[in-house]
């Protein structure tokens, strides 16, 4: 099943109604997603902690976090998906994780997203503690910034275990950029 935009504005799918590990998502393609202001235009997490599992999630794009977005004490489960072509005009390609959120990102394949400025890959911000484990981070960019593969600023701290990270490229750190963590 493809799931894509149909108002220009917002985003595809939204959990934002402090929706916990219940609400699942599964199964789906989630594309075309386009917002000139705002974040998350395939998915977007705002203080939920969904399970987001066997999906395509690509083609989106946003100022913040094009692919997934994971903002204010957010904690989804994000497993197994491919996360693919997304672009991120400003920070967060694949996945944004922001301000105390703690997404676990497991199993996925996270491949060719790019963001102008910084976290092609995976950009983590503002006293975020996401455990990344056994994705492969594959041919994502920021030209222009930090963290082609992943990147971790202001005070946050990540568990990354057994990952596959290739052939990612930045202006600093092509694989991963770490600054006040």
């Amino acid at each position: 099943t493809i799931i894509s935009q149909v108002v220009d504005g917002i985003s595809i799918v939204s959990f934002v109604s402090g929706e916990g590990s219940n609400s699942v998502l599964d199964g789906f393609t989630i594309t075309g997603g386009d917002l000139e202001i705002g974040q998350g235009a395939g998915i977007k997490c705002q203080n939920a902690s969904p399970k987001i599992f066997n999906n395509r999630i690509n083609n989106n794009i946003s100022p913040l976090g094009a692919g997934i977005d994971c903002d204010n004490y957010s904690s989804p489960i994000i497993a197994n998906n491919l996360i693919e072509q997304n672009a991120a005009t400003s920070q967060g390609g694949g996945i944004r994780c922001s301000n105390y959120s703690s997404p676990a990102i497991l199993g996925n394949v996270i491949l060719g997203n790019s963001a102008t400025e910084n976290g092609g890959g995976i950009l983590c911000l503002n006293y975020c503690l996401p455990t990344i484990t056994e994705n492969k981070i594959v041919g994502n960019t920021a030209p222009s910034g930090y963290g082609g593969g992943i990147v971790l600023f202001n005070s946050s701290t990540a568990d990354i275990t057994n990952n596959t990270i290739d052939r990612n490229s930045a202006l600093k750190g092509g694989g991963i950029f770490l600054d006040n963590t």
